[in-house]
């Protein structure tokens, strides 16, 4: 298996560099029809499993030629488990952006994407950059969304008793305050790609909609007005936010909670073969950056 993904990787029609802003979605190859569902998606995700270590271990190489600054955090004294977060400062940078992805262990093309993105020069030159890479690598070892010990990471952002948590925001206590946070991530019962946008109580979407209308064409949008119980439109979610309206945070509303502007959560669905997943969710992230500069990039 690790050997047919890394050979996923070396094809990659974008290792020559990124093009300017929406250039990417003009270079980027149109299907006259999506991929058909695999079907392999019964209760939950039974698509292909991905060990994050070597992946990882190969980031790690890569950030250390690449002048990015890398951080083990450690999750128990006793143990070799930790997150690894990684950082990128410019003296002129337009923006300062979060990215974060494998919360759920069940959601591997969120990390492979990330990882892509990176290895492959697929993000902005002109920014910084905060990345967590794959949150949850113990889950996703197992192919499960929650950790071992059954918690579910993206729940866990107001009460904070999971150490993945813990360790991660005292890490990016330093690194506030961010112009955008973006999650990677994918869900299982999907039949297209969507996006919350969370926003405050009085506002309305201010980029979301750019980002969708930019990569439809490129990458199936979801067509469902319903999504997780709330109304969704083009594949949009804009979803309010209130700090009291939930006692199970998630990654987003702590983001939001601290200030940042735009916090999107981007949704692949899983129940499709792993590198087109991996595929959209770059395109998509690619988007998202471009939009904090030309928020019209899909117009």
């Amino acid at each position: 298996m690790r050997r047919l993904l890394l050979r996923m990787w070396s094809d990659s029609e974008e290792r020559r560099g990124v093009p300017p802003d929406g250039q990417f979605l003009k270079d980027s190859p149109i299907k006259a029809l999506p991929p058909e569902k695999l079907g392999l998606n019964q209760g939950g995700y039974g698509g292909e499993g991905v060990n994050p270590g070597p992946f990882l271990d190969n980031l790690s190489r890569w950030a250390a030629r690449h002048a990015w600054e890398e951080k083990q955090l450690a999750l128990d004294a006793g143990s070799e488990a930790s997150l690894a977060a990684f950082t990128k400062r410019r003296t002129h940078a337009k923006a300062s952006v979060f990215l974060s992805a494998g919360i759920h262990g069940d959601e591997p093309a969120s990390t492979l994407a990330l990882i892509a993105l990176m290895e492959e020069g697929g993000l902005r030159e002109d920014f910084n950059y905060t990345i967590f890479p794959c949150l949850n690598p113990r889950g996703m070892l197992k192919r499960r969304r929650e950790t071992p010990e059954g918690k579910d990471l993206n729940r866990d952002y107001l009460h904070r008793s999971t150490l993945e948590v813990q360790r991660q925001l005292e890490a990016i206590d330093s690194w506030h305050p961010f112009d955008m946070a973006l999650f990677l991530h994918e869900d299982w019962e999907a039949h297209g790609f969507y996006l919350y946008e969370l926003m405050d109580a009085s506002s309305t979407p201010v980029l979301g909609r750019s980002i969708l209308q930019a990569i439809r064409g490129h990458v199936p949008v979801e067509s469902a007005s319903w999504i997780d119980g709330r109304t969704a439109c083009d594949g949009l979610i804009a979803a309010p936010f209130g700090e009291t309206q939930r006692k199970d945070w998630p990654e987003a509303f702590f983001f939001k909670h601290r200030g940042t502007p735009h916090c999107l959560t981007l949704e692949a669905p899983s129940d499709f073969p792993l590198k087109d997943r991996v595929h959209w969710l770059k395109l998509a992230t690619r988007a998202a950056l471009a939009s904090l500069v030309d928020p019209a990039i899909g117009s």
